[in-house]
């Protein structure tokens, strides 16, 4: 009798001991990122976004090319795309964002060269070259002159000049910019980088140990779970 009651307790030991662990694992996660409150989640702009991928996972990136802390964690962004090559079921979307009426044109180059579906020629580019010119020098910003040095260093491989800035001085751009800043109030943000997976969840730098937690913590959260649409 005593026997089998000291292996009951023991037993009764490690499942406290094995709960704690899981739940210390699960806190973890859980200080990775935020839930964002229900009257977020139900706004309609929030809805009208998440909606655009019925059934799929949906990772937003609200950042700009005038932000330095969304250039130094770019690398994450091309890893995350690249985890999730081909897997249909989750979009990644990034958003550009205007704090200051110098960071107008910079979202508006960013819609322009998206229209054309040159992300993959331009993006790290103009990335690049913005903050290498230094971000804080905005008001001289010349769209042509970065648009044209991406064609001087690419000779066999450049964009078409004239049709990018008609786009971008289109309204429809114009529109596009301030849609997104509408949207991005909507989830009560207020800075850059910050990642939101299916409208429920903000993920920032700040909670992140290491680039690697996010780009994990990210997936993890964009596998856990679809957008589930209402129906009409």
């Amino acid at each position: 009798m005593e026997f089998s009651k000291k292996y009951l307790l023991i037993f009764i030991s490690f499942l406290i001991l094995n709960n704690i662990h899981l739940n210390a694992a699960n806190n973890n996660l859980n200080d990775q990122y935020t839930v964002l409150p229900k009257s977020v989640q139900d706004n309609y702009l929030v809805k009208e976004q998440i909606e655009q991928d019925c059934n799929k996972s949906q990772i937003l990136e609200f950042f700009s090319y005038s932000c330095p802390a969304c250039h130094k964690i770019e690398p994450v962004i091309s890893k995350l795309k690249e985890r999730i090559n081909g897997n249909q079921s989750i979009v990644i979307k990034q958003l550009p964002v205007v704090f200051h009426n110098s960071w107008q044109d910079t979202a508006k180059l960013y819609f322009a060269i998206d229209k054309f579906n040159l992300q993959n020629k331009l993006h790290a580019y103009i990335f690049d070259t913005i903050q290498n010119n230094g971000s804080n020098n905005l008001e001289n910003l010349n769209i042509k002159s970065i648009l044209d040095g991406y064609n001087n260093k690419n000779p066999n491989n450049k964009v078409n000049t004239d049709d990018i800035l008609k786009v971008f001085n289109s309204n429809i751009i114009t529109r596009d910019v301030k849609n997104t800043m509408r949207l991005f109030y909507a989830f009560n943000l207020n800075s850059t980088p910050v990642f939101i997976v299916n409208g429920k969840y903000l993920i920032s730098v700040q909670s992140q140990t290491t680039p690697e937690d996010m780009l994990n913590t990210i997936i993890k959260l964009a596998k856990q779970d679809k957008i589930t649409c209402s129906k009409n």
